[in-house]
């Protein structure tokens, strides 16, 4: 099968949900990778699927972030009512908090893309899933029997 694309980094990545912004692709830096530059960063970043571009995808809004991912899901939230037309990302960290993003504000370089963070595990975050018929509950999971349903 042929490779389309690639993005040049260790991430954890989500497609995004909505129809109409198919083509994005969601990429945080994944917790316990190191790179070949041992670079300590961590990005959240969103790429477009460019078929005509080249291997490499192209980065289209990126996010600097104090923790590394070990989870990220791309809801439906507000995409049906106009409200958050890119829906939203949230992204588990290795410190057990979800931060939730507006990838329309981080495409378009907003200073505030992140739209509330949830400090609710004690350590990193194993699921995370939007629910696909109620797009505003999100579930979490983490160690010691850590699950838990979040209503944005």
């Amino acid at each position: 099968m042929p490779k389309v694309g690639s993005i040049p980094r260790s991430a954890t990545v989500a497609w995004s949900s909505s129809n109409e912004h198919s083509g994005l692709l969601a990429a945080g830096t994944v917790a316990g990778a190191i790179s070949d530059t041992f670079d300590s960063t961590s990005h959240l970043d969103v790429f477009s699927l460019d078929l005509q571009g080249g291997a490499e995808l192209p980065l289209v809004g990126s996010l600097a972030c104090n923790d590394r991912f070990s989870r990220l899901t791309w809801g439906t939230k507000g995409v049906a009512d106009g409200s958050l037309p890119y829906g939203l990302l949230a992204a588990g960290t290795a410190n057990g908090s979800v931060q939730i993003v507006d990838p329309g504000r981080l495409i378009s370089r907003h200073d505030a893309p992140v739209v509330a963070t949830i400090d609710s595990h004690s350590g990193p975050v194993r699921g995370l899933e939007f629910n696909p018929a109620v797009p505003e509950l999100l579930a979490s999971g983490a160690a010691e029997s850590e699950g838990f349903i979040t209503d944005l």
